[in-house]
């Protein structure tokens, strides 16, 4: 895996490490995308509500966002 630009801290006034900025940005926009793209669809054997948009592409599509977010803020 390539390094890429973390952002930095997204807590900077506090002493504890731990969550970076681009982290933060992920976890904001995951939400959000998990939230629009979220729809249900009726399962025909159980009768049960399945969301379709896989994890891993959320989590994809958050990070290649947070990195757009970092580089902008860069300039």
């Amino acid at each position: 895996m390539d390094e890429k630009n973390n952002g930095g801290s997204a807590f900077p006034d506090f002493k504890q490490t731990g969550m970076s900025l681009r982290d933060y940005f992920a976890a904001k926009f995951a939400d959000a995308i998990h939230r629009s793209t979220m729809y249900s669809i009726t399962a025909p054997d159980t009768g049960r509500h399945c969301y379709t948009q896989p994890a891993a592409q959320t989590a994809q599509q958050a990070y290649e966002l947070a990195d757009a977010m970092i580089a902008e803020r860069a300039k």
